[in-house]
């Protein structure tokens, strides 16, 4: 759905999904977040396709939120 930097962004974004009832999960091949290094491709956050549209639209309100305050 979403492709971060890192396994921390990606596990804020799946805190704020969760807190509004989007199931969300991690997905990234860092062996479990021992080894950073390996993010190469980056950290995904994924979601169920039927529960897509809304993950997009709180992470665009969420960015909004964040870009306001800078």
């Amino acid at each position: 759905m979403v492709v971060v930097n890192s396994r921390v962004e990606a596990d804020l974004i799946v805190g704020m999904l969760r807190s509004n009832g989007v199931p969300a999960t991690v997905s990234a091949d860092d062996a479990g977040g021992v080894q950073p290094p390996l993010q190469i491709g980056g950290v995904r956050v994924l979601v169920p396709h039927s529960d897509e549209g809304l993950a997009r639209q709180l992470i665009a309100e969420a960015e909004a939120e964040s870009e306001a305050e800078t």
